[in-house]
């Protein structure tokens, strides 16, 4: 095994076993105490969820001069050694078989290696410079990563920078472009899309990212690394100082609209780039790798970028202001069709984030919000409110900035809510906070068409009338509620889940349930009769009548004829 000179902790992976999944570990350490007790993460920063990594690790052995030594394991997380002399190795293997961002994958096509989920660390030596090398045993000829490389060593200072700097073992190429000193490096993984596509996707992600360093006035890189990971089925992202890891459907992208959502993907983590790595709240700085580390700000980390995201599509026209104002009215149709609003707050959703938004179930459309969606309209107001308040010379870019340049740059710090509203006030010259506090601190609706009407923009919409207040999906001939909407069914007994066998003694699907949806008549009474846990019931249910609203703009000429909204869409056409 190479090792280089006097390091605290030097890993060798090999992947011998790679149709079993199995990663294998020899972990070289050097030490001065007689006890080392070492942990690996519970987590991974950017993804909000206790994930217990340690439960794929097994086989784990210590040797020193090559007897094996005593190692124990103290808690779920965590091993200590106990050793005389000042240098051994730790020998385990991991289980890696969950194609995801966040975790680890090994197959004889590719491996993908989330370093908290394989690499061990002790608190004595956090700080200390790390190395891996490969033993990629003939399956893959490539080693994509942020890391600095020399020979066959990869160089981290710091087990924060080996955290933060995934791995991919590749067989693919990789695409690259250069812009404001910084070289960006593009890998598909997976999939059978064309090199003209590819090209075409890099092609458009330059502008985006152009645009993005152009807009924050820096590039904190002089290398980024885009991993895509092409599945047949999710969809994620997750950010990294140098990096990002993206999974997408390569099938959706024959449609337009999922291209734009792809691209918004890959937009809104190198947006990550500046808010987030280096715009951070104070709670996520320092980083407690096996504990929750709680923050109520998650709204202006993730939401703020969902607004910049696809807002970075349009500056960098690769889409149309029709498109990006159709996502907007996505989003803010997804909020007025859910309760979740009248039940948390943005604050709360940002706080609870590890067992609420990252442990969604079947009831959390009824009682909890998205910081993304949420936060992200929340953004865009705040924007056009100190658009208007400050006639157009200023907007929540100049906030973003000011954060930058303050926290990341010169303090060299996190902030605090306290510190984003003064730095809008110092950025801006206005003070958001009393206009914008109730739409953060508690569950109340914000007033859009106040905050669109800054553009010239009207929210229309049109009534649909819905009489059946849960919702069914037919899967191989079996119907079954998939979701329920609680304010609106009461005292019926109605669960997801439940299988319906037929309406009325007539065997009904998906496509005759939505049907019944609008044409049932008031009051109605229908019979429903269900299957639950293999006994047969019937329901009584009477049609009752819910509005839903469906928002559309009502784009006429004041669009183009209003000062702000040409600011605000810089030029790009109507």
């Amino acid at each position: 095994m190479a090792v280089s000179k006097n390091p605290s902790f030097h890993f060798h992976v090999s992947v011998a076993q790679a149709n079993l999944h199995y990663y294998k570990v020899q972990l070289y350490i050097q030490k001065q105490e007689k006890k080392l007790r070492l942990f690996l993460p519970n987590w991974v920063p950017g993804s909000y969820k206790i994930r217990n990594f340690s439960r794929h690790v097994f086989g784990i052995k210590a040797f020193a001069n090559r007897k094996k030594i005593f190692i124990e394991q103290v808690d779920l997380d965590s091993w200590e050694i106990s050793s005389e002399k000042n240098s051994f190795i730790v020998e385990y293997f991991v289980y890696a078989f969950e194609n995801s961002t966040r975790t680890n994958y090994l197959s004889p096509e590719f491996g993908f290696i989330s370093p908290p989920a394989l690499f061990f660390y002790s608190k004595e030596y956090f700080n200390s410079p790390v190395t891996v090398e490969f033993e990629l045993c003939g399956y893959f000829s490539k080693v994509y990563t942020p890391l600095p490389k020399k020979e066959n060593l990869y160089y981290a200072k710091n087990f924060d920078e080996l955290y933060d700097s995934p791995f991919l073992l590749s067989n693919s190429d990789s695409y690259s472009y250069t812009h404001n000193s910084c070289v960006h490096e593009v890998v598909f993984e997976g999939g059978k899309m064309s090199e003209a596509s590819k090209q075409n996707l890099v092609k458009k992600l330059k502008k985006i990212t152009k645009t993005q360093v152009k807009t924050m006035q820096s590039c904190p890189n002089s290398y980024y690394l885009f991993i895509v990971n092409f599945t047949t089925k999710g969809y994620a992202g997750l950010e990294h100082q140098s990096c990002s890891v993206n999974l997408y459907e390569e099938e959706k992208l024959h449609k337009s609209s999922h291209k734009q959502e792809f691209l918004s993907l890959l937009s809104h983590e190198y947006f990550h780039l500046w808010n987030v790595k280096k715009i951070r709240p104070k709670a996520l700085w320092d980083i407690d790798y096996q504990n929750p580390n709680l923050t109520k700000e998650l709204w202006i980390s993730e939401g703020i970028t969902s607004f910049y995201d696809n807002y970075f599509l349009l500056l960098s026209k690769v889409i149309k202001i029709s498109d990006y104002l159709g996502e907007v009215l996505k989003d803010i149709n997804h909020l007025t069709r859910s309760e979740g609003e009248k039940w948390m707050s943005l604050e709360s959703a940002s706080f609870n984030t590890w067992i609420k938004y990252y442990m969604r179930d079947e009831n959390s459309h009824n009682v909890s919000v998205s910081y993304y969606t949420k936060g992200g309209i929340l953004a865009l107001c705040m924007y056009l409110y100190i658009l208007k308040q400050t006639k157009g010379k200023k907007s929540l870019t100049d906030v973003m900035r000011h954060l930058y340049k303050v926290y990341a740059i010169t303090k060299k710090t996190g902030f605090t809510k306290q510190d984003f509203f003064d730095s809008c006030l110092e950025a801006t010259g206005v003070d958001i906070y009393k206009e914008f506090k109730n739409y953060i601190e508690k569950p109340v609706t914000i007033p859009y068409q106040k905050y669109l009407s800054i553009l010239g923009i009207k929210l229309a919409r049109v009534v649909r009338e819905t009489c059946l207040h849960f919702e069914a999906e037919t899967e191989n001939g079996i119907t079954n509620v998939s979701k329920i909407y609680h304010e609106r069914l009461r005292n019926v007994d109605i669960s997801v889940g439940d299988e319906i066998i037929a309406i009325n003694g007539e065997k009904v699907d998906k496509k005759k349930i939505d049907e019944l949806s609008v044409n049932l008549k008031r009051n109605q009474q229908i019979k429903i009769l269900l299957s639950r846990n293999g006994k047969e019931k019937e329901v009584n249910y009477q049609a009752k009548y819910h509005y839903i609203y469906d928002y559309y703009f009502n784009l006429k000429k004041e669009l183009k004829e209003n000062r702000l909204a040409k600011i605000f869409f810089k030029g790009v056409k109507t």
